[in-house]
């Protein structure tokens, strides 16, 4: 035997190691949208390198995928200044949870996973907002937009679209390689920092679990997931199911601030439609899910686009839930065949790659869908094979091949 082996190691040389990479990247119970999902892929990274998740915070904290190790700041730098890593993965959003990730990636460069392209967010859990953030921003990139714009306290949507800040550029210039989930994402980095983009495909869903047997009222529910935010519309989801069949009702299902909470309560009350509309609040997975079991339709609206992939759009393929967007963006990139897409009234583009959808059009879509039950099982197989065909496995096979080359990691 130990000639075998002596032969074997002449032939084949010693076997090879696995890849070391780290992910720098919130993680559960971080409340927020990268965090869950980096968990997921991580659980599938683990099984094909060996990965070291890297948290701002004590890693104690969080709670560790499987088959991953989970080390703090500290931790993570001595072993990078060592040359542990074959390669740093950062899972950047447009939140200031981010801004520890922007610290590290100054330091130690590497490959940047972009949630979003509009960075501005981020760059706010490194400067306080306002005039120290607007002239910190004013510095990275001068010239570039109006920092008065950028006074106030909520930089991550009007504002900064308004200013026309996207803040990627220091990002895509420090990254090893810059990866999105969409094509129309890697054209905004190209086209805000100059830099070329991997396109490594749409945001992973998660396990593909089919909707149960509908109770009563739900061939007539719609459901909007994740955070309720102005930005996206839920005005205008309220008017087209108040428009459309007099039977359907309508549940927002995630967190909403009190005071969006409040305007669309008086709105749906206005349009004599209060008892017909939900606001649940955050709810926790298993609630969340049993939301999206029960839906008839889903409807994912966004007024203007950052540059982002709807991990909320995946979701609700993932559950078969026929599902409703917009016309821009990344969703556009989605298969008709799957989504439906509703167009953007002509006075409500905002930043030339998405807009308000058109009212009156969704509460006529609204009212084919769910009149419709034969339609409506159709694109629940299409949504549930999109899911099998775009799992965490096959999203952890593509960032590997596009940082190490096909078949390497």
């Amino acid at each position: 035997a130990e000639v075998v082996a002596a032969a074997l190691h002449r032939r084949h040389g010693a076997p090879r190691r696995p890849r070391r990479l780290a992910l720098v990247t919130p993680l559960p119970p971080e409340p927020t949208g990268v965090a869950g999902y980096s968990a997921r892929l991580a659980e599938a990274l683990g099984r094909r390198v060996e990965l070291t998740c890297v948290v701002a915070g004590p890693p104690a904290h969080v709670r560790a995928p499987a088959g991953t190790r989970v080390v703090d700041v500290a931790t993570f730098e001595s072993q990078a200044a060592a040359g542990h890593f074959d390669e740093i993965v950062y899972a950047l959003g447009n939140q200031p949870r981010h801004g520890t990730q922007l610290v590290l990636l100054r330091r130690h460069p590497g490959a940047v996973e972009l949630h979003d392209v509009r960075l501005v967010g981020a760059y706010a859990g490194l400067y306080p907002p306002g005039d120290a953030l607007a002239d910190a921003l004013q510095r990275l990139e001068p010239g570039r937009f109006d920092p008065s714009l950028l006074r106030e306290a909520d930089l991550r949507m009007g504002p900064a679209v308004e200013a026309g800040a996207w803040m990627v550029r220091e990002v895509a210039t420090l990254a090893t390689t810059v990866l999105t989930h969409s094509a129309h994402a890697a054209a905004l980095v190209a086209a805000e920092a100059g830099v070329g983009a991997v396109d490594v495909g749409p945001l992973a869903c998660p396990d593909a679990a089919p909707r149960a047997e509908p109770a009563d009222g739900d061939d007539a529910l719609v459901v909007s997931v994740g955070v309720v935010d102005a930005s996206k519309r839920p005005d205008v989801l309220v008017r087209a199911v108040a428009a459309g069949p007099s039977g359907a009702w309508l549940a927002f299902v995630g967190p909403v601030a009190d005071d969006l909470r409040r305007q669309l309560n008086q709105l749906a009350a206005d349009l004599g439609v209060g008892e017909r509309v939900v606001l649940t609040g955050r709810v926790d997975d298993d609630a969340y899910a049993a939301w999206l079991r029960r839906a008839a339709v889903a409807v994912q609206l966004r007024a203007h686009s950052n540059g982002e992939s709807s991990a909320a759009v995946a979701d609700c393929l993932a559950h078969g839930v026929p599902t409703v967007v917009g016309e821009g963006g990344s969703l556009a990139e989605l298969p008709g065949d799957v989504v439906v897409r509703v167009p953007a009234a002509a006075d409500g583009v905002a930043d030339g790659a998405a807009g308000v959808a058109d009212g009156a059009a969704l509460a006529r879509v609204l009212a084919a869908l769910l009149g419709d039950a034969g339609e409506r099982a159709a694109r629940h197989r299409r949504s549930l094979a999109f899911a099998a065909a775009n799992t965490f496995d096959a999203a952890a096979d593509r960032l590997l091949a596009a940082l190490f080359g096909p078949g390497r990691a």
